[in-house]
C-alpha cells in the first residue's frame, strides 16, 4: 500500500491566481426577437435540411417536418447560447419561429 506523502514534502509550486469571468447567465443580457429568431432559424435549418433563406419567421414548424428529438437538441442550443433553461416543449406549444422566439425573450422576464 502506497502512502500519500506529507505536506510538508510536497514540492513547492508557485500559487497562481486566476481571474475567472464572470458566469454569463448573470451577465448574459436579453436577446432581442429578431437575434432569437436567427438563431432558431439557424438551426432548424440545419435540423429540416429546409434553406435557412425559405424559413421565415411567419413559417409553422411543423411544415417542416421538426420531430420531438428535433426540438430536444435545439433546446439544447438555445440554453447553451442564451444562458437559460427551456423546455424542449416549447418548440410545440408555439407554431411559428417568431412565436417560439418572443416566448423564448419572454423567459428573461421571469425570476
Amino acid at each position: 500500500m502506497s502512502r500519500i506523502p506529507r505536506r510538508s514534502s510536497w514540492p513547492n509550486f508557485p500559487v497562481v491566481s486566476v481571474d475567472l469571468p464572470e458566469c454569463e447567465s448573470a451577465s448574459m443580457t436579453k436577446p432581442t426577437v429578431e437575434q432569437v429568431t436567427d438563431f432558431l432559424r439557424t438551426h432548424v435549418s440545419q435540423r429540416t435540411k429546409v434553406p435557412a433563406e425559405q424559413i421565415l419567421g411567419s413559417t409553422v414548424l411543423v411544415d417542416f417536418g421538426l420531430e420531438s428529438i428535433d426540438a430536444v437538441l435545439i433546446s439544447g442550443h438555445i440554453e447553451d447560447e442564451f444562458q437559460i433553461e427551456v423546455e424542449p416543449s416549447l418548440m410545440f406549444e408555439f407554431q411559428t419561429l417568431d412565436e417560439v422566439a418572443a416566448a423564448v425573450v419572454a423567459l428573461f422576464d421571469k425570476p
